[in-house]
Protein backbone atom coordinates (compact mmCIF):
# COMPACT_ATOMS: atom_id res chain seq x y z
CA UNK A 1 0.00 0.00 0.00
CA UNK A 2 0.96 3.60 -0.81
CA UNK A 3 3.06 5.34 2.36
CA UNK A 4 0.74 8.46 1.25
CA UNK A 5 -2.34 6.59 1.75
CA UNK A 6 -0.93 5.26 5.14
CA UNK A 7 -1.03 8.74 5.99
CA UNK A 8 -2.35 8.03 9.76
CA UNK A 9 -4.10 11.54 10.38
CA UNK A 10 -8.03 13.27 10.33
CA UNK A 11 -6.11 16.33 9.03
CA UNK A 12 -4.67 15.02 5.75
CA UNK A 13 -6.10 16.27 2.35
CA UNK A 14 -9.04 13.54 1.00
CA UNK A 15 -7.11 11.70 -1.55
CA UNK A 16 -10.67 11.38 -3.88
CA UNK A 17 -11.10 14.55 -5.86
CA UNK A 18 -14.01 16.57 -4.95
CA UNK A 19 -15.83 15.81 -8.76
CA UNK A 20 -14.80 11.97 -8.53
CA UNK A 21 -16.77 12.19 -5.22
CA UNK A 22 -19.82 13.79 -6.52
CA UNK A 23 -19.93 11.46 -9.75
CA UNK A 24 -19.38 8.47 -6.80
CA UNK A 25 -22.05 9.29 -4.75
CA UNK A 26 -24.72 9.54 -7.51
CA UNK A 27 -23.76 6.24 -8.90
CA UNK A 28 -24.59 5.26 -5.20
CA UNK A 29 -27.73 7.60 -5.31
CA UNK A 30 -28.67 5.02 -7.68
CA UNK A 31 -28.75 2.32 -6.01
CA UNK A 32 -32.44 1.45 -4.50
CA UNK A 33 -31.93 1.40 -0.35
CA UNK A 34 -32.90 -1.31 0.96
CA UNK A 35 -33.62 -2.52 4.95
CA UNK A 36 -31.76 -5.22 6.58
CA UNK A 37 -34.60 -7.91 8.74
CA UNK A 38 -32.12 -9.89 9.67
CA UNK A 39 -32.16 -11.12 13.36
CA UNK A 40 -28.56 -11.52 12.90
CA UNK A 41 -26.85 -8.34 11.25
CA UNK A 42 -23.89 -8.34 9.68
CA UNK A 43 -24.10 -11.75 8.64
CA UNK A 44 -24.04 -11.50 4.86
CA UNK A 45 -20.46 -9.70 5.47
CA UNK A 46 -19.01 -12.97 6.57
CA UNK A 47 -18.33 -16.41 4.88
CA UNK A 48 -19.20 -19.55 5.90
CA UNK A 49 -16.84 -22.04 5.74
CA UNK A 50 -18.41 -23.34 2.55
CA UNK A 51 -18.78 -20.49 1.10
CA UNK A 52 -14.99 -19.73 1.83
CA UNK A 53 -14.23 -23.45 -0.06
CA UNK A 54 -16.26 -22.18 -2.95
CA UNK A 55 -14.15 -19.10 -3.68
CA UNK A 56 -16.42 -16.58 -2.25
CA UNK A 57 -15.48 -12.95 -1.08
CA UNK A 58 -16.80 -11.11 1.61
CA UNK A 59 -15.93 -7.50 -0.45
CA UNK A 60 -15.31 -8.19 -4.08
CA UNK A 61 -14.97 -6.31 -6.83
CA UNK A 62 -13.93 -3.30 -5.21
CA UNK A 63 -12.59 -0.57 -7.31
CA UNK A 64 -9.98 2.25 -6.90
CA UNK A 65 -12.19 4.81 -7.02
CA UNK A 66 -14.18 3.10 -4.30
CA UNK A 67 -10.96 2.14 -1.97
CA UNK A 68 -10.17 5.80 -2.17
CA UNK A 69 -13.21 6.96 -1.13
CA UNK A 70 -13.34 4.56 2.09
CA UNK A 71 -9.38 5.54 3.02
CA UNK A 72 -10.96 9.12 3.40
CA UNK A 73 -13.74 8.16 5.13
CA UNK A 74 -11.94 6.03 7.47
CA UNK A 75 -8.86 9.00 7.49
CA UNK A 76 -11.53 10.88 8.41
CA UNK A 77 -13.90 9.20 11.09
CA UNK A 78 -11.71 6.61 12.23
CA UNK A 79 -9.14 6.57 15.38
CA UNK A 80 -5.39 6.79 14.48
CA UNK A 81 -5.32 3.31 15.79
CA UNK A 82 -8.29 1.95 13.97
CA UNK A 83 -6.67 3.92 10.75
CA UNK A 84 -3.60 1.50 10.72
CA UNK A 85 -5.58 -1.65 11.33
CA UNK A 86 -8.13 -1.07 8.24
CA UNK A 87 -5.56 0.61 5.81
CA UNK A 88 -3.06 -1.98 6.38
CA UNK A 89 -4.95 -4.65 5.85
CA UNK A 90 -3.91 -7.72 3.40
CA UNK A 91 -5.88 -10.38 3.58
CA UNK A 92 -7.33 -11.13 0.12
CA UNK A 93 -10.19 -13.30 0.72
CA UNK A 94 -11.09 -12.82 4.69
CA UNK A 95 -13.57 -15.10 5.91
CA UNK A 96 -15.26 -11.75 7.76
CA UNK A 97 -15.22 -8.18 6.34
CA UNK A 98 -12.80 -5.91 7.93
CA UNK A 99 -15.10 -3.27 8.59
CA UNK A 100 -17.91 -5.20 10.32
CA UNK A 101 -18.49 -4.59 13.89
CA UNK A 102 -18.35 -6.68 16.74
CA UNK A 103 -22.09 -5.95 17.11
CA UNK A 104 -22.55 -6.84 13.30
CA UNK A 105 -22.74 -3.27 11.83
CA UNK A 106 -20.75 -1.64 9.23
CA UNK A 107 -18.52 0.58 10.67
CA UNK A 108 -18.10 2.35 6.89
CA UNK A 109 -21.62 2.23 6.19
CA UNK A 110 -21.83 6.15 4.40
CA UNK A 111 -18.45 5.08 2.14
CA UNK A 112 -19.46 1.40 1.50
CA UNK A 113 -18.76 0.00 -1.63
CA UNK A 114 -21.29 -1.20 -4.74
CA UNK A 115 -21.08 -4.72 -4.27
CA UNK A 116 -22.66 -4.11 -0.71
CA UNK A 117 -25.07 -1.19 -1.37
CA UNK A 118 -26.39 -4.10 -4.42
CA UNK A 119 -26.82 -7.05 -1.70
CA UNK A 120 -29.99 -8.18 -1.63
CA UNK A 121 -31.76 -5.48 -4.01
CA UNK A 122 -32.86 -7.75 -6.59
CA UNK A 123 -35.25 -10.62 -6.25
CA UNK A 124 -34.78 -13.56 -8.24
CA UNK A 125 -38.04 -12.96 -9.95
CA UNK A 126 -36.22 -9.71 -10.94
CA UNK A 127 -33.39 -11.06 -11.80
CA UNK A 128 -35.11 -13.63 -14.60
CA UNK A 129 -37.50 -10.79 -15.60
CA UNK A 130 -34.15 -8.92 -16.41
CA UNK A 131 -32.60 -11.58 -17.81
CA UNK A 132 -35.23 -12.68 -20.09
CA UNK A 133 -36.15 -9.23 -21.74
CA UNK A 134 -32.21 -8.19 -22.17
CA UNK A 135 -31.72 -11.10 -24.32
CA UNK A 136 -30.96 -10.40 -27.54
CA UNK A 137 -29.96 -7.04 -26.47
CA UNK A 138 -26.78 -7.77 -23.74
CA UNK A 139 -24.44 -10.52 -24.73
CA UNK A 140 -25.27 -13.91 -23.66
CA UNK A 141 -22.29 -13.96 -21.14
CA UNK A 142 -23.07 -10.95 -19.31
CA UNK A 143 -26.74 -12.17 -18.55
CA UNK A 144 -25.43 -15.64 -17.56
CA UNK A 145 -22.85 -13.55 -14.81
CA UNK A 146 -25.76 -11.69 -14.31
CA UNK A 147 -28.30 -14.13 -13.41
CA UNK A 148 -24.90 -16.60 -11.40
CA UNK A 149 -23.87 -13.33 -9.77
CA UNK A 150 -26.97 -11.98 -8.60
CA UNK A 151 -29.16 -15.39 -7.44
CA UNK A 152 -26.32 -15.42 -4.97
CA UNK A 153 -26.81 -12.20 -3.59
CA UNK A 154 -31.30 -12.24 -2.79
CA UNK A 155 -31.86 -12.23 0.75
CA UNK A 156 -35.47 -12.23 1.99
CA UNK A 157 -34.46 -10.19 4.90
CA UNK A 158 -33.76 -6.99 2.96
CA UNK A 159 -36.85 -4.87 2.20
CA UNK A 160 -36.32 -2.53 -0.89
CA UNK A 161 -37.11 0.97 0.38
CA UNK A 162 -37.47 2.60 -3.45
CA UNK A 163 -39.26 0.04 -5.63
CA UNK A 164 -39.28 2.49 -8.25
CA UNK A 165 -35.06 2.06 -8.65
CA UNK A 166 -35.28 -1.37 -9.18
CA UNK A 167 -35.76 -1.85 -12.86
CA UNK A 168 -33.10 0.86 -13.49
CA UNK A 169 -30.78 -0.83 -10.91
CA UNK A 170 -31.11 -4.56 -12.51
CA UNK A 171 -30.52 -3.25 -15.84
CA UNK A 172 -27.11 -1.30 -14.99
CA UNK A 173 -26.27 -4.66 -12.94
CA UNK A 174 -27.32 -6.88 -16.48
CA UNK A 175 -25.26 -4.82 -18.19
CA UNK A 176 -22.12 -4.07 -16.40
CA UNK A 177 -22.58 -0.39 -16.54
CA UNK A 178 -22.06 0.46 -12.60
CA UNK A 179 -18.39 -1.63 -13.85
CA UNK A 180 -17.93 0.78 -16.49
CA UNK A 181 -18.70 3.83 -14.44
CA UNK A 182 -16.68 3.21 -11.75
CA UNK A 183 -13.49 1.99 -13.83
CA UNK A 184 -14.01 5.03 -15.74
CA UNK A 185 -14.23 7.44 -12.88
CA UNK A 186 -10.86 5.73 -11.82
CA UNK A 187 -9.39 7.60 -15.55
CA UNK A 188 -10.53 10.96 -14.03
CA UNK A 189 -7.89 11.97 -12.05
CA UNK A 190 -3.85 10.94 -11.40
Amino acid sequence: MSDSLLNISSSVDPVLPVETKRALDKIYDDVPSVTCGCDRLGQCCELTEEEAADDWATMYPIYTVEYLNIVDYVRGNFSPEEQERVLSFEEERPMRCPFLTTEGGCSIHPARPLICRTYGVVSQDQVIETRDRLEGEVPSIWLRAFEKNESCTVCPHTEVEEPDKVPAHAERMATFAYDQELIGLAKTFD
